[in-house]
């Protein structure tokens, strides 16, 4: 008898602490956010929607799961 494999499914997004590269100040986000992320200190643009991943334009300090 042939044992089935199973398929276990891990999700494909998650939250993410940047790092602002102008003033410095952390923030939480998602990887795949709908609304334009702005630094809450200095204003800074940090993450863009793109329709589906979002694109980070700061630094990734660590991966929240």
């Amino acid at each position: 008898m042939p044992q089935i494999k199973q398929m276990i499914l891990t999700p494909r997004s998650s939250f993410l602490k940047i790092k602002c590269p102008k003033c410095g100040m952390e923030r939480m986000v998602f990887s795949h956010s709908t609304h334009k992320v702005y630094c809450e200190g200095c204003g800074e643009l940090l993450v863009i929607p793109s329709g589906g991943k979002a694109i980070i334009n700061s630094e990734e300090i660590r991966r929240v799961d």
